[in-house]
């Protein structure tokens, strides 16, 4: 039985000869299931797609519409030309085979581009006036007619759901789509097909296809039912973010759930940021800590900029400003990140939190010291007072960080040390896991390899719970230690891991991941090698302000390079940087005296060196006028 829905009483039918004849088997297709006892459904679900051009011919729905081309085009012939255009419209109908047909017929007259125009501008205008059945002349009668089989309250429920983007759960369709028959009229919509259900690594989530969801919304228009629903859309992600409570310990287990949501949570920004700016902003203050742990430092960064002038709440603008900060120093923004952690100290003055200010003071001198290493000292010892006076324990663990950090800027590894190994942070993991990094770091540049090397090892479990940046740089200064402690094999191969965390170069921590394979390579007398890695970092647009790293790269360098005067230029910047007040680290001065050892039988050298010195030569302007490999 074909299309049953248009058979008046064919359930009660089809019980009853299945009631006469217990050995019958009946195989009926229609929009929806017969209801009997013993009725097996088998949901029939679109074409796959193909995922490409390169993935077409394989596709069932790419075979389904190129053979329907062919009955009125007979030669039409996929090729190179055409295999994105009709991946594309593939895509657009979701695989629909009436909305295939129905697309192929309009091929001959209108052409594949005018086909794909026609489809982007209005996927349910497609249709074909001669096909014998009405409810298959267009892709929107054929969904009208299956609408047709819901109830009034079951087709408000869909206009609702509408509402979505990327799919939803029950609890939050039961928020948008409020009503006592919710969860059945879900049912209905499933048994449809109008709703599809998939179990998830997040539970079970529901989605429509993009052209039932066309249809849904602009039903909801129609009938005045998209504003209501799309406030209740955004009042339920604000709910549940703020549900969601995320902490630096709570965010990694949180973010496959935020991430199922993300379109979602796009949505109720979008609608927040139109009608209710303030209550948006309270949205992207919960979901700073998601933003920065997956590194969406832009999106989030622009929904700051975008919202927090636009509330009254002196705290809420504060906690934007200082998050601003961070996630513009992500992005290498250093100025902008500079102009708002200094608004977010000036906001913070009219607070009565004193945490906001500690924040502020960490997020600006954690700027500035990047823009002007050595000058976010001040910043940073107040921070600690103000925390410790308060007893805030997460920010004097983070206060304690950044100021160590300075310090060994500044050339004090023994300081900097002695502040982190007094650190109790085991219930603060991801603060616990910065300072055993920073520890690592500072050990590192103080000659103490094997010390660093297990600091490194305990910080392991902390790092892979968060992989990404952390893991990137974890990696290189595991290298650094293996390398100091004559462990080149293992060094080498967490350089190499370290470099392919991140091929594009947008990991924050590529620069380090190169000064590891310089090091590496330096190491096992590949001396181009080498230098090709410093001068990557020193030439690759990284942000590389830190004194001690500049100085393990230009010392590297003049150990590597084939060229004298280049050398001298890297060791004149070197002493620069003394001469600016940075000591430079036990490693650092231990690299340039063996490079002046290396250098110092060359002809010229001493004059050389004395150029470099008086002239200051730039030493990335000279590396860029050099060819690249």
């Amino acid at each position: 039985m074909d299309n049953v829905e248009h058979l008046r009483g064919v359930g009660e039918v089809v019980a009853d000869l299945l009631d006469r004849l217990p050995g019958a088997v009946v195989l009926a297709t229609g929009r929806a299931p017969l209801r009997v006892p013993g009725e097996q459904e088998w949901p029939l679900r679109p074409l796959p797609v193909p995922d490409g051009p390169a993935d077409l011919l394989g596709s069932p729905a790419a075979a389904l519409l190129v053979e329907r081309i062919r009955s009125t085009v007979p030669d039409f012939a996929v090729t190179a030309g055409n295999a994105g255009l009709l991946t594309e419209v593939c895509r657009l109908v979701d695989g629909l085979p009436l909305a295939l047909e129905l697309a192929a017929a309009q091929w001959r007259v209108r052409g594949g581009d005018a086909v794909l125009r026609a489809i982007r501008d209005d996927p349910l205008g497609l249709g074909d006036a001669d096909r014998a059945t009405p409810d298959h002349a267009s892709l929107h009668s054929a969904l009208a007619a299956t609408c047709a089989l819901l109830s009034s309250t079951q087709r408000d429920t869909l206009r609702c759901l509408a509402a979505f983007r990327g799919g939803w759960t029950l609890d939050a369709a039961t928020a948008v789509a409020p009503g006592a028959s919710t969860v059945d009229d879900l049912d209905r919509l499933l048994a449809l097909g109008l709703v599809q259900a998939a179990e998830t690594p997040t539970g079970r989530r529901f989605s429509m296809l993009p052209t039932i969801h066309a249809l849904a919304d602009r039903e909801a228009r129609e009938h005045r039912l998209a504003s209501a629903s799309a406030r209740r859309h955004a009042d339920w992600m604000l709910g549940w973010v703020r549900e969601l409570a995320l902490t630096s310990a709570t965010v990694p287990a949180a973010v496959p759930a935020l991430d199922a949501e993300r379109d979602n949570l796009r949505a109720a920004l979008s609608w927040f940021d139109r009608e209710e700016p303030a209550r948006g902003l309270d949205l992207a203050l919960g979901l700073y800590l998601y933003w920065n742990h997956q590194g969406h430092h832009a999106e989030g960064l622009g929904w700051y900029e975008r919202l927090v002038d636009r509330s009254d709440d002196v705290d809420a603008r504060t906690n934007a400003l200082w998050k601003s900060a961070w996630l513009a120093r992500g992005l290498d923004r250093l100025a902008d990140a500079e102009t708002h952690a200094a608004r977010a100290l000036a906001e913070s003055e009219r607070s009565a939190d004193p945490e906001l200010r500690i924040k502020a003071l960490l997020a600006l001198g954690n700027v500035i010291e990047l823009r002007r290493p050595g000058s976010g000292v001040d910043l940073h010892r107040q921070a600690l007072a103000a925390a410790e006076r308060i007893g805030a324990r997460v920010q004097v663990v983070i206060a304690v960080v950044h100021l160590a950090t300075t310090l060994v800027d500044l050339g004090d590894c023994d300081e900097a040390i002695r502040l982190l190994r007094g650190i109790e942070a085991d219930d603060l993991p991801y603060q616990r896991m910065g300072a055993l990094l920073n520890l690592a770091n500072a050990l590192n540049l103080r000659g103490d390899h094997a010390d660093a090397d297990a600091v490194l090892l305990a910080c392991e479990p902390l790092v892979a719970e968060r992989p990404g940046d952390a893991m990137t740089y974890w990696r290189a200064q595991r290298a650094h230690a293996r390398l100091g402690v004559g462990d080149a094999d293992t060094a080498r191969d967490l350089a190499r891991l370290a470099l392919a965390d991140d091929e594009d170069d947008e990991n924050r921590h590529t620069k380090e991941a190169w000064l590891a394979c310089g090091d590496v390579a330096l190491a096992d007398g590949r001396a181009d090698d080498a230098e090709y890695a410093y001068r990557r970092v020193l030439t690759g647009g990284f942000h590389l302000a830190s004194p001690p790293g500049r100085g393990l790269v230009l010392t590297g360098l003049a150990l590597a390079c084939a060229d004298a005067r280049t050398a001298a230029a890297a060791l004149a910047t070197v002493e620069d940087l003394e001469h600016q007040g940075f000591a430079p680290p036990p490693v650092v001065r231990a690299r340039a005296a063996a490079a002046h050892e290396r250098w110092r039988a060359a002809a010229g050298w001493a004059d050389l060196v004395a150029d470099a010195r008086r002239h200051r030569v730039d030493v990335v302007a000279t590396l860029t006028g050099r060819e690249s490999r």
